[in-house]
């Protein structure tokens, strides 16, 4: 949980709202008008799908900002449907969370 926190929070840029359990068992993070919920489980419902997808508007400078903190991902894929996104590991060991940015002007 505390490495998925710091990747929200430091690289993703959300506020973390609240934190359950000691140790933590569930965390809100938020940005803006987005809130999501991230739940510690040891056998996860996706263990290799995307839990999550985010649209967000500059996705270079997040991927800067997702290698300075040395996480891994795929080089960016431009897609014919007007997205262009990256897919990582959630730190921690979670899902992958993909994070995109549209390619045509929405």
């Amino acid at each position: 949980m505390a490495a998925c926190l710091a990747f929200f929070n430091d690289v993703a840029g959300f506020t973390t709202e609240a934190v359950l359990g000691e140790p933590p068992f569930f965390a809100k993070v938020a940005s803006g008008d987005v809130a999501i919920g991230i739940v510690a489980v040891s056998d996860p419902a996706i263990p290799r799908g995307a839990a999550c997808y985010l649209t967000l508007r500059d996705l270079d400078r997040f991927i800067e900002g997702a290698r300075a903190a040395g996480l891994e991902f795929d080089p960016p894929e431009s897609h014919p449907w007007g997205l262009r996104d990256i897919a990582l590991h959630c730190p921690g060991g979670g899902p992958l969370i993909a994070f995109g940015e549209p390619t045509d002007g929405r």
